[in-house]
C-alpha cells in the first residue's frame, strides 16, 4: 500500500481529487490551512503510482509518495469521515457506533471512490436544496440524479418524495458503488442506476420529462449539458446545480437562462454555490 499527499488550493483539491478517484483506492481532502485557504488532498494506492502519472497530474504541485505499513487503510481511512447531520437528514459509514438519531432520514454510505458522502459543501448544499424543495410543496412525478456518485442525491430525492427516479454515472465504479448504497439502504423499488454519459442512455429518455433533476459535477460539463437539460426537463420543473465555484456562478446561470430556465434560490457555502432553477415554457419531450 501507497499513499500520495499534497497540499493545494480548494479548486485544486476538488479537480485533483476526482481524477485520483479513478486510480487509487480511496482518496480524501480537508482543510489544513483556513486563513491561507490551504487543502490537503491524501490518496491511498494498493500498489506503487507510476511516478511520472502523478507528477503529469500534479504539475508544479509538492508531493509526498510512500510505501505504507500493512494495514486496512480503506477502513482507516473511512474513520477519518465522521456522520454528518445536515437538515433533516444524517449520513453514516460502516464504521458508526452510535445510536441513530430519531427523526431523520438517515443513509449508510461508506466513503469509497465515488463523490458524495455528504462531506463536501456542494453535497450538502444539494441536501438542504432538496429539503426546502419538498417544504415548499413541490409535486414530483420522477427525478433523475445525473452524476450520481454515490446516489445520496437520489436516495435523498425517494425518501422525500416517495416516487421511483433515475441514477446515472459515466463512472462504472461508481455506478457499482451507488447500487450497492442503494440496496444497503433498501431503496431498490425506488432507485434505478444507470451507466451512462450525460443524457446518452435510452433509458434516461424513456423516463423524460422530469420533475426534478440533481446534477453535483463541475462547472463545464454543466454548462455543456444544458440544451439536453432543459429538453429532458418537465414545464415548471426544477434542476438543481452543483460543483460550482461562485466564480462560477454567473456563467453557468447565463447557459440555464439561454436555454429556458430562471435562477429560483442559492445556497453559498464557502467557495461553492449549488443553485437551483426553475424550467419555464413547455417540454420538448
Amino acid at each position: 500500500m501507497w499513499r500520495l499527499s499534497f497540499l493545494s488550493s480548494v479548486a485544486e483539491a476538488e479537480y485533483l481529487a476526482s481524477q485520483l478517484e479513478d486510480i487509487c483506492l480511496a482518496v480524501s481532502w480537508f482543510e489544513k490551512d483556513a486563513q491561507a485557504q490551504v487543502w490537503q488532498v491524501e490518496a491511498t494506492f494498493e500498489e506503487q503510482p507510476d511516478e511520472k502519472n502523478i507528477k503529469s497530474l500534479l504539475g508544479t504541485l509538492s508531493y509526498e509518495l510512500a510505501p505504507l505499513p500493512s494495514k486496512d487503510w480503506l477502513s482507516e481511512n473511512r474513520k477519518s469521515f465522521p456522520a454528518i447531520d445536515i437538515g433533516p437528514f444524517y449520513i453514516y459509514g460502516s464504521h458508526h457506533q452510535e445510536k441513530l438519531p430519531e427523526g431523520k432520514i438517515a443513509f449508510r454510505i461508506d466513503a469509497a471512490t465515488a463523490f458524495g458522502t455528504g462531506q463536501h459543501a456542494t453535497t450538502q448544499g444539494c441536501l438542504l436544496a432538496l429539503h426546502d424543495l419538498k417544504q415548499a410543496g413541490i409535486k414530483v412525478q420522477n427525478y433523475l440524479d445525473l452524476g450520481c456518485g454515490t446516489a445520496v442525491l437520489a436516495m435523498a430525492m425517494a425518501r422525500l418524495f416517495q416516487v421511483r427516479g433515475i441514477a446515472s454515472d459515466n463512472d462504472p465504479e461508481a455506478v457499482d458503488r451507488a447500487n450497492l448504497n442503494v440496496a444497503e439502504n433498501h431503496l431498490e423499488r425506488f432507485v434505478e442506476v444507470i451507466l451512462s454519459e450525460g443524457f446518452s442512455h435510452e433509458r434516461l429518455e424513456a423516463q423524460a420529462p422530469y420533475s426534478l433533476i440533481a446534477a453535483n459535477i463541475l462547472a463545464d460539463p454543466l454548462i455543456a449539458l444544458s440544451p439536453e437539460m432543459a429538453r429532458f426537463m418537465a414545464e415548471e420543473g426544477k434542476v438543481i446545480l452543483s460543483g460550482l465555484l461562485q466564480t462560477q456562478q454567473q456563467g453557468t446561470l447565463k447557459a440555464y437562462e439561454k436555454v429556458g430556465f430562471s435562477l429560483q434560490k442559492t445556497y453559498p457555502m464557502a467557495e461553492w454555490v449549488t443553485l437551483v432553477l426553475k424550467k419555464n415554457g413547455k417540454s420538448i419531450l
